[in-house]
């Protein structure tokens, strides 16, 4: 996770921080916010005279934009601005990693080491994120989201148009032998790896 170093007041507001940067001769920021007990999130912005000409976020301060929220760039090219513009806070010493204490849930099989956290979003509601990783090859990893934490996935990070239909079954048996665990709760239809 990444946090910027920046000011902070005396009531329990949100840590806001960034930095401007140049790419292509262009001028953006980025900017982030880090509610106390919320996993934070980043923005890219780009501004003319304060009018926002773009603006993209990346939800859980990953390294990677989720969605371009305002202006014509693509998701593509906003991640290429976005990485040149953590580089370049990396380089000046505007930023550090965190680490998010999300609650998870772990188990195994004869194939497979699963780990299932939940994230409270500062933006947007829970979200799950499966990590699978095969026995017989460490380091072949499978990173599955379920956006909304309604027990249905989403999207497999670093692939696009993935079918999710088996990972979905394995979704689904993980859930429920974690409520029968008491490992994870359901509420307001949604699920969560409950606190230790």
């Amino acid at each position: 996770m990444i946090v910027f170093l920046g000011c902070s007041t005396t009531k329990p507001l949100p840590v806001s921080g960034g930095y401007s940067f140049s790419y292509s001769d262009a001028n953006y920021q980025i900017s982030s916010v880090n509610p106390e007990s919320q996993i934070g999130y980043n923005l890219l912005m780009q501004r003319d005279d304060k009018k926002i000409l773009m603006q993209a976020i990346d939800k859980n301060q990953d390294g990677i934009l989720d969605e371009v929220v305002r202006g014509e760039v693509t998701l593509e090219k906003a991640q290429s601005i976005y990485a040149a513009g953590l580089n370049a806070g990396k380089q000046r010493g505007s930023l550090k990693r965190r680490t998010a204490k999300a609650p998870e849930y772990a188990l195994s099989d004869m194939r497979n080491s699963y780990v299932l956290q939940t994230f409270k979003m500062a933006v947007g509601d829970f979200v799950n994120r499966l990590t699978i990783i095969e026995r017989d090859y460490l380091s072949k990893k499978v990173v599955l989201m379920d956006n909304g934490a309604d027990g249905r996935l989403n999207e497999m990070q670093d692939r696009e148009n993935e079918d999710l239909t088996e990972y979905q079954e394995i979704y689904l048996k993980i859930l429920q032998r974690g409520l029968a665990d008491g490992k994870i709760i359901r509420s307001h239809g949604a699920y969560r790896v409950a606190m230790k």
